[in-house]
């Protein structure tokens, strides 16, 4: 009798005395699925990371060939004002002679 009264006592010991126990125990038990879950997500977030710097590389380039096209743009329109300028003066000089 002595050994059924101890079996009905050790679960409720093994509820009650220790819950930090119990959740070690249970931690213990899905540690590898934790690991598993936060490699996924770690490996996750490498590859979205990834996926940021190709975006930013990208509109990087995008950023420096449309600086090139408005300095391009500029240059030109600088010379085409330093011509409009010069056919001013001329003309300026042709109407004063």
């Amino acid at each position: 009798m002595g050994t059924s009264s101890e079996k009905q006592q050790k679960p409720a010991d093994k509820y009650s005395q220790n819950p930090q126990d119990q959740i070690q125990s249970y931690l213990d038990r899905n540690e590898p699925k934790n690991k598993k879950a936060i490699q996924c997500v770690e490996e996750k977030e490498v590859s979205e990371q990834e996926k940021q710097l190709q975006q930013q590389s990208e509109i990087s380039r995008e950023v420096d060939d449309l600086q090139k096209d408005v300095i391009e743009k500029l240059n030109e329109l600088d010379l085409a004002m330093g011509e409009f300028i010069d056919k001013i003066k001329k003309n300026r000089e042709q109407d004063q002679e």
